[in-house]
């Protein structure tokens, strides 16, 4: 079988990912002024609690999406047979997180009390409108998780631009379509109504990557059947990626969690406001990593280093580069552009916090790289004990750094801990793979020619725009000179940017 293109399956994960987070942006100041600042720290919670419930995945996403790479490829060679084998994979997996979802909803709505007598701190909201958004997260909770794996199958099989035909209405709908609900039925303008949306978008988004997939394999449908022996070889992989997702969820969440705790929602909002912001990097690494991750495992599968250096090496560079511009644009661009669509106590509050989130959430996204070519070796101690090597250290330091700092101490916590894990990922990737060790060397000449040529050009773009132009005029300026930058990169990058496909 013909494999994809890699740039194709790229651009279509990342024009998916694009559209939601530009869609995010978008509603943001529009959700803060129809909501208040309560509600968007309670949407914010909702963000979090999402993400650490994810982590009852267990690691089994992961190798769905590596075994259906795997068979994907023998498919050309027995077509019914792999067929059958990868539908009756994808039932028994979903049918198993439709129970553990159902059980999370159960749990999560039991305990909707007490979250909202004993950790979460308001005053604006009633504790009735909390309390039926947290039951409603808790839905939301349950049916993500067969999303997730749902999801996971079209990324394994290589169908990503399949995928996105129902991610991008769905991400749309999810976020400016909601606000668009609220702004044309004003009763409608409430917490609870805009969390009951969010649970029928995304039952409607379950349906449609059902009906999909049934299509797919409707000439198999009758050979498929649920089989307990897929999750036990599964578990063998998944277990270690069961631990590492615990503690990543851990010290990525921690700061969130800690302070949702422990300082009020509208302060929270802030931060979560910022940390959502911060997210916009995720938006290149999930992308890519939905394309690296079956690819590795296919070149290293079939032993070919070579292939697997290419990769490597150009995913490094090109995410490095695009994160370094990223960086370094928010940070003496960022505060005018908050300041048009956030309320003033708002934009100050995100500014401060926002460049610190960025700049951690940077380094994560170019940590996805190495990351995916762990998962595809099958070597997952190195991130786990990471980990569990930072979480006494953040235990300590959240609350010293919180004290003394406010809310923005979980910020440095955040990029204390990704400065930590960039630099010994980096240097024990290298020393498993010895053929990348000259990848380290060529990734510090990048970071650093494109650090000191992206500050010296925004540092003057800067002066050009306060000195002649006006605001608008001014941000037009500034976002074209990034643009720039990006456009400018690529053509020095081009000989490397052939290498990945």
């Amino acid at each position: 079988m013909k494999r994809s293109n890699l740039r194709a399956l790229l651009f279509a994960s990342l024009s998916g990912r694009m559209i939601y987070a530009i869609a995010s942006l978008a509603a943001l100041p529009l959700l803060s002024r129809l909501l208040g600042a309560e509600a968007v720290g309670l949407v914010g919670f909702f963000s979090t609690i999402v993400m650490v419930m994810m982590v009852f995945e267990g690691g089994l996403t992961s190798n769905v999406i590596q075994q259906l790479a795997w068979r994907r490829v023998r498919e050309a060679r027995a077509p019914r047979r792999f067929s059958a084998s990868s539908g009756s994979l994808i039932l028994t997996y979903v049918g198993f997180f439709a129970v553990v979802g159902a059980v999370l909803t159960f749990i999560i709505i039991g305990l909707s009390d007490a979250i909202v007598q004993q950790w979460l701190k308001f005053s604006a909201l009633s504790n009735a409108q909390v309390e039926y958004s947290v039951k409603c997260m808790g839905v939301f909770v349950g049916l993500n998780l067969p999303v997730m794996i749902l999801q996971g199958v079209f990324i394994g099989r290589e169908q990503q631009i399949k995928l996105n035909a129902l991610y991008i209405p769905y991400s749309l709908a999810r976020t400016i379509g909601v606000l668009l609900v609220m702004l044309a039925f004003p009763g409608w303008r409430s917490v609870e109504e805009y969390f009951l949306i969010q649970v029928f978008i995304q039952t409607t988004y379950l349906i449609l990557l059902i009906a999909v997939l049934s299509k797919e394999f409707a000439a198999v449908l009758g050979a498929l059947s649920f089989r307990f022996l897929y999750l036990k070889r599964g578990w063998r992989f998944s277990r270690g990626v069961l631990l590492i997702s615990i503690t990543s969820v851990f010290v990525v969440q921690i700061d969130k969690l800690y302070l949702s705790g422990n300082s009020s929602l509208a302060d929270y909002a802030a931060y979560s406001l910022a940390s959502t912001l911060a997210g916009f990097p995720y938006i290149f690494s999930t992308a890519l990593n939905s394309v690296l991750f079956p690819r590795f495992s296919i070149n290293l599968d079939a032993a070919d280093e070579y292939k697997v250096l290419s990769l490597f090496g150009v995913s490094c560079a090109a995410i490095t580069f695009l994160m370094v511009v990223l960086c370094v644009a928010v940070y003496f661009f960022g505060g005018s552009l908050l300041a048009l669509f956030f309320t003033p106590d708002l934009a100050t509050g995100i500014g401060q916090i926002l460049p610190v989130l960025l700049i951690g959430t940077a380094l994560q996204s170019v940590l996805i790289v190495p990351f995916a070519l762990q998962l595809a070796a099958k070597w997952t101690s190195l991130a786990l004990r990471l980990n569990l090597i930072w979480i006494p250290i953040v235990l300590l330091l959240l609350p010293a750094l919180v004290h003394k700092f406010g809310v923005i101490g979980g910020a440095y916590a955040w990029l204390i801990y990704n400065v930590f894990s960039t630099i010994l990922t980096f240097i024990l990737v290298a020393r498993r793979f010895s053929f990348l060790k000259a990848v380290n060397a060529e990734l510090m000449r990048i970071f650093a020619v494109t650090l000191i040529s992206s500050v010296v050009i925004c540092y003057a773009v800067k002066a050009v725009a306060a000195a002649f132009m006006d605001t608008y005029e001014g941000l037009a300026f500034e976002t074209a000179s990034v643009l720039a930058i990006v456009v400018v990169g690529g053509y020095i990058f081009r000989k490397k940017l052939v290498h990945f496909r």
